[in-house]
């Protein structure tokens, strides 16, 4: 049953302006957004809605499954990733009014995939509006710059007065998690969604902004919070996730002038393991179940085995001997078009036991105005689901995903998102990722892809000299995402490093990383005793 929001939540769940809200980890920052839309949808008619916007599909998927529980109407709202926003709701839409019209369908690629030499009216050294004939050219040629639609989006929304008109009848709120991670272009056409009318809220954490080095930055979201006098501060502080010992240390850590607090026991431990990440997997097969057993976890796969680099994730993934998950990003995940959208989240409608038919269909269609092409969607998704019970490869099916896509997008016809969806299907590692981890299963992943999930015990990996931090780029990036990984946490945080580590395929010493020793956080933690 869900809780009551606690005084800090409410303020921001009844604020009817723009706001910025600072959320820590562990605070509630899903669950205050969630009960917030759902406050905002009861007095909305049923042709305006809400732009919620997150940074990756998995956590825009876990917003509208916390915000649209059964039976709430999420009437004519918007839940995706940013991307997808700019993409579904701008470029293709309103591209037409300033690029003109393509006689092709359009479809999102990156810059690997075309021929510059094809495009002599592109430049490298010039600024992104100097190239507007490059990005016309492209459009008409039915191709969108997935590196670019923040530009686009941009250039778009301020070149057409229809997509304005649009998008302010249409939406009433303009909702950006995660804003820490917001680049220049995705910041310049927030603030002009808000200068249009909508209000505008933006959550994130200054402390969690690890994507530097895809230009990323959490300037904006300071700006917003310290100089913007047309948004309202607030901070969600009281960490609900994470045991108390877990708090100190990873608060010592960013804060050196921070005081602990009392605490019966200390849950942050340490491991040096002798010899490498061969000798690091067999510690962990002997040590989770202990460690599982010892903290009251019924479940391994509330385990997480966290890393930076993926070279230490598979040498884990080699050499362990207990089940696990490793998750890793296939082509739909990476995948901004609004067919492969669909057909991620018919995979994740297939082997999620919790979602049925009307639910996945809601996401796209209204039950009332759209009854005929309900049935045919359901129709060709009953013969999805006799396909998966009977055993049956999903590669053999490919065309009833594309009816699918087909119904919900008619004018949006992708082939490379159709390119993308065969190679997960016919790779059962990476169609076996769109399966929740069994019950046994512990779960492999990188910092960058833990950030927002969250696990009863984590086993932090790559604490060493030259890895967090690498003593290149942003030194605060590898501190922020040392501060992640410890906040995955809930019941216990073992920090693990080893004498000894691989590099460049080669076993050399490895010295402890100097997070393990800042702001003399060693006090804060306790040797293991496995």
């Amino acid at each position: 049953m869900e809780h009551e929001p606690t005084p800090e939540q409410n303020k921001i769940i009844e604020e009817t302006s723009n706001c910025v809200v600072i959320a820590k980890p562990g605070s509630g920052k899903t669950f205050t957004i969630a009960f917030k839309i759902r406050s905002i949808l009861v007095d909305l008619p049923h042709y305006k809605g809400v732009a919620a916007i997150s940074f990756t599909n998995k956590a825009s998927d876990e917003l509208e499954h916390r915000s649209l529980p059964r039976g709430v109407d999420g009437k004519n709202s918007f839940f995706g990733t940013i991307d997808k926003f700019f993409i579904s709701e701008i470029i293709i839409p309103f591209g037409d009014r300033v690029f003109g019209s393509s006689n092709r369908e359009i479809g999102v690629v990156k810059f690997t995939d075309i021929n510059p030499s094809e495009y002599p009216e592109y430049n490298p050294n010039i600024a992104d509006i100097e190239n507007c004939a490059f990005f016309k050219t492209l459009f008409l040629d039915g191709k969108i710059l997935l590196e670019k639609v923040g530009f686009l989006a941009s250039l778009i929304f301020n070149n057409s007065p229809a997509c304005r008109r649009y998008l302010k009848a249409r939406f009433t709120h303009i909702i950006i998690d995660e804003y820490q991670d917001c680049d220049e272009w995705q910041h310049k056409l927030f603030i002009e969604l808000v200068n249009l009318g909508l209000i505008g809220i933006a959550v994130g954490d200054l402390d969690q902004s690890i994507f530097a080095f895809a230009n990323k930055c959490s300037d904006f979201l300071a700006s917003l919070a310290r100089e913007n006098s047309n948004f309202q501060t607030y901070a969600l502080t009281i960490n609900h996730r994470c045991h108390l010992s877990i708090v100190n240390y990873s608060t010592k850590i960013i804060a050196e002038n921070y005081l602990p607090q009392p605490v019966e026991e200390i849950r942050i431990l340490y491991k040096c393991i002798r010899g490498s990440e061969i000798e690091i997997a067999q510690w962990l097969t002997q040590s989770v179940p202990i460690l599982a057993n010892r903290y009251g976890l019924e479940k391994l796969n509330k385990v997480g085995v966290l890393f930076k680099n993926r070279q230490t994730g598979m040498e884990i993934h080699n050499n362990i001997e207990l089940p696990h998950k490793p998750i890793i990003t296939t082509p739909l995940d990476d995948d901004s078009s609004l067919w492969g959208s669909v057909f991620r989240k018919v995979l994740i409608w297939a082997f999620n036991t919790e979602q049925t038919k009307y639910e996945f269909i809601e996401q796209y269609l209204n039950f009332s105005f759209q009854g005929n092409t309900v049935l045919k969607i359901m129709g060709i998704l009953r013969n999805l689901e006799d396909s998966i019970s009977s055993g049956e490869a999903l590669i053999n099916h490919v065309n009833q995903f594309e009816q699918v896509a087909q119904i919900i997008f008619p004018n949006a016809r992708n082939n490379l998102a159709i390119a993308n969806l065969r190679t997960v299907l016919e790779n059962g590692e990476l169609l076996a990722s769109f399966l929740p981890p069994a019950d046994n299963e512990i779960q492999l992943l990188t910092l960058h892809k833990a950030k927002g999930l969250e696990f009863d015990i984590v086993f932090h990996l790559n604490l060493y000299q030259w890895i967090l931090p690498q003593y290149k780029g942003d030194y605060s990036q590898d501190l922020n995402l040392h501060y992640v990984g410890i906040t995955r946490a809930k019941k216990c945080c073992v920090l693990c490093t080893s004498t000894h580590r691989q590099s460049n395929g080669q076993i050399i010493a490895a010295n402890p990383s100097e997070f393990l020793f800042l702001n003399n956080v060693e006090q804060l933690r306790l040797q293991i005793d496995i």
